[in-house]
């Protein structure tokens, strides 16, 4: 606690803001009082916020804050955000003079016995955490491994991923079969997404590469949180398709730049 209060402060001083909080859902009622003890006498206030997904998305964190919407970046707001490992890392570096040599990991997933937090090494294998928190269930044979949290995390070849500067998390989980249909037309993507996109557009412009749709539907503006995916009763990666659909996008810029 005390490197995150170091690291919060000094960010509140360099910011030179008139007002500063750290955010954090209202059902964590330990760590919210524990926050409130160590940062009584500061200017910097304890903020609760709605458990609702994707709240640590910074559009979505400034606008309930403060009830203002931004085009690019939040200090068209008025506002600075930073995450707590990010305060916590410069927390380190200014009283302890550390780098970042460390990482705290989620790791959870139906496929491991005891899924819990870790702090690791970084460079550490995905397999030596796996093991040394009691392995896999008994009788799981077939996993799927997730860099990052099932929602935005992307998926990796094997448990011999490497644990690096910007990795909070691996997610297990069994690999059992997915039975996708053809889209359904229920609209549900769009109605959930957080940015206002209609993704199963999206992601019929990138099936066949239509740039000039891409961009009027605003494909970069994805944050690839999930829910399109999460919502779809057909079971459809919608999300990843949208993903190709932005890596296109960003290809094809990329060579028009070039020319």
């Amino acid at each position: 606690m005390d490197l995150l209060k170091t690291g919060t402060l000094a960010f509140f001083k360099l910011s030179k803001a008139k007002a500063g909080c750290v955010a954090i859902k209202e059902d964590k009622h330990e760590q919210i009082a524990a926050l409130k003890a160590a940062f009584a006498n500061t200017p910097i206030e304890i903020r609760t916020v709605p458990d609702i997904y994707p709240m640590g998305w910074e559009r979505t964190l400034v606008y309930q804050l403060t009830k203002k919407r931004y085009d690019k970046l939040p200090i068209e707001a008025g506002c600075i955000v930073n995450n707590a490992s990010t305060a916590i890392a410069l927390g380190d570096a200014l009283m302890n003079g550390r780098p970042i040599t460390k990482k705290y990991l989620t790791i959870s997933g139906d496929a491991l016995k005891q899924p819990r937090n870790v702090c690791v090494p970084i460079g550490t294998k995905t397999c030596e955490i796996i093991d040394a928190i009691g392995g896999y269930k008994d009788g799981v044979e077939d996993v799927l491994m997730i860099a990052g949290g099932p929602m935005m995390g992307k998926a990796i070849p094997n448990d011999q991923f490497v644990v690096g500067l910007a990795n909070n998390g691996i997610t297990v989980l069994k690999n059992d079969p997915i039975d996708e249909v053809n889209c359904l037309r229920c609209g549900r993507c769009t109605e959930t997404c957080p940015s206002g996109l209609q993704p199963v557009r999206i992601q019929e412009a990138g099936k066949i590469n239509d740039v000039e749709r891409l961009n009027r539907l605003s494909v970069m503006d994805c944050i690839e949180c999930g829910m399109c995916t999460w919502v779809c009763p057909s079971k459809i990666a919608v999300t990843e398709n949208v993903r190709r659909a932005k890596k296109y996008l960003q290809l094809q810029n990329a060579k028009k730049g070039a020319k």
